[in-house]
């Protein structure tokens, strides 16, 4: 365990951006896993999609990521890396509808008060749409 933790250390201290991904609904998820595997990135990775936990170590090593349950505990995480590291630069995938989730997020890293670029990518299912019909 400490020799995995000491692992993603380095390599947080060469990549200073990390890659969030939230998301509770279908499409979004997908279309953020084809953004992963498009975009080939070193970053490291915090996952946490409801409709698709991922349990498979060796896949999430290999794109190097970390899958949480919820949001909560991928929240805590990130605050321990900007802490820890030098983190100039957070890229978060989250889906309109749920914003909020991407919000919370937000906050905690402006909490911190350092310059942290943060880079938004938002994934739509039509349900937002929908949603302002009703």
């Amino acid at each position: 365990m400490i020799l995995v933790i000491i692992t993603l250390m380095r390599m947080l201290r060469k990549n200073k951006t990390i890659e969030v991904y939230v998301d509770r609904a279908t499409l979004p998820t997908i279309q953020q896993m084809t953004q992963i595997i498009n975009n080939k990135s070193d970053d490291q990775k915090l996952i946490s999609w409801s409709r698709y936990p991922i349990s498979n170590m060796g896949l999430l090593k290999s794109i190097n990521a970390t899958f949480f349950t919820n949001n909560s505990d991928l929240i805590k995480s990130l605050d321990s890396l900007i802490l820890t590291d030098e983190i100039k630069k957070v890229i978060i995938h989250g889906n309109t509808l749920w914003a909020v989730d991407v919000v919370d997020i937000i906050r905690t890293i402006e909490d911190f008060g350092k310059s942290t670029e943060i880079e938004l990518q938002f994934y739509d299912d039509g349900s937002a749409r929908i949603c302002s019909i009703i």
